[in-house]
């Protein structure tokens, strides 16, 4: 579900930038949007609560890298 914009920042090139806030999982997490700079899905919302959000955004990064990998795979054998 869509919740309006948030501000996110990005953390392989620190560019802060404004995207749709959605809801990931049904929880109060956003899902990640594509740095606008370098491309990275490794973004997350700015808040006071950055650092202890960080380790909850690596696993969700990772299991995002995962699945995109997957997916890459799949096309190249079709």
């Amino acid at each position: 579900m869509i919740r309006g914009k948030m501000i996110f920042i990005c953390t392989k090139c620190k560019k802060i930038f404004i995207a749709p806030d959605i809801e990931y999982c049904a929880s109060v997490l956003s899902v990640p949007m594509p740095c606008p700079r370098c491309d990275s899905i490794r973004t997350m919302p700015l808040s006071l609560f950055y650092f202890s959000q960080l380790s909850i955004y690596k696993k969700i990064w990772e299991q995002m890298e995962e699945n995109r990998e997957k997916r890459e795979q799949k096309n190249n054998r079709e």
